[in-house]
């Protein structure tokens, strides 16, 4: 059910920790990523996956969270150039894939049937903000419970920590996670987007999501396996950045089958 519209309320800032602050309308997937949703026919009912079901909805999933500064930090250092150079919402314009398609790919990786390109330093690409906006999804969804208690906050037990300090400033990349993105080709459904989850094979955990035209996997661990720092956009030569459509293929079938095992329920989640 949809929540009445409301302004800040005072609380500690999830990420700076500041006590008695006005918290702003944190949103777990950021605004703009809805009116890529929506697309260029402005339909309001875009297609999400949430808490295993594909739903059409244009609620948007949010709480009192940050700071105003935190906000704007995480919008300043992440936020912004995804949504620029991403997918945008005419659903064709895509300047960082226009970029990464110039380049010649450096190997092919068979796991994700992705091509491996390895950007370096460009000045067109910036994998910190990349980085910082992964690891920005992924935090949030593990300090609330966005009104969806079966499913948040997700767990990441220490690492929680070394997170929230990396989006502070106050420390590195953590060398304990190797984060992979995957740039999707266009396809069907290269819009689809999905809030942050968490998965677990062979005995490695990682947290992905999916926003229109970005596929992220943030894995966190210590003995993750020494093949994931190859691919890492942080750790691995060159930056390295997935480019391929399998994944469109498997998303693709994720919703089909979703959508016919239940039908959408619109009345558990904490939305506006």
């Amino acid at each position: 059910m949809a929540r009445p519209e409301q302004g800040p309320e005072l609380g500690k800032c999830a990420l700076c920790l500041r006590p008695d602050v006005a918290l702003q309308r944190s949103h777990l997937m950021p605004k703009g990523v809805y009116k890529r949703l929506r697309g260029s026919t402005g339909s309001t009912h875009p297609t999400r996956i949430l808490e295993g079901r594909a739903v059409q909805t244009s609620a948007q999933t949010w709480a009192h969270l940050l700071c105003g500064d935190c906000e704007q930090r995480f919008n300043r250092l992440g936020e912004k150039w995804v949504l620029t150079h991403g997918l945008q919402q005419n659903q064709v314009t895509f300047p960082l894939l226009a970029k990464l398609l110039t380049m010649e790919p450096t190997e092919f990786d068979e796991g994700l049937d992705a091509w491996l390109l390895r950007p370096g330093k460009q000045e067109w690409f910036e994998p910190d903000a990349l980085a910082y906006f992964a690891v920005s999804m992924i935090w949030r969804a593990s300090v609330s419970d966005w009104g969806q208690p079966t499913v948040y906050p997700l767990k990441l037990g220490p690492y929680r920590e070394d997170l929230r300090r990396f989006l502070l400033g106050d420390t590195a990349f953590p060398t304990r996670a190797y984060l992979s993105v995957c740039v999707r080709t266009p396809g069907p459904v290269s819009s689809l987007t999905y809030l942050p989850e968490t998965m677990r094979q062979d005995g490695v955990t990682s947290h992905q999501f999916l926003i229109p035209g970005f596929f992220f996997i943030l894995w966190l661990g210590g003995n993750l396996p020494e093949h994931l720092a190859d691919g890492c956009l942080v750790a691995g030569k060159g930056h390295p950045m997935f480019v391929g459509s399998y994944l469109e293929d498997t998303f693709g079938r994720r919703v089909h089958k979703l959508r016919h095992q239940q039908p959408p329920d619109r009345s558990r989640r904490r939305t506006r």
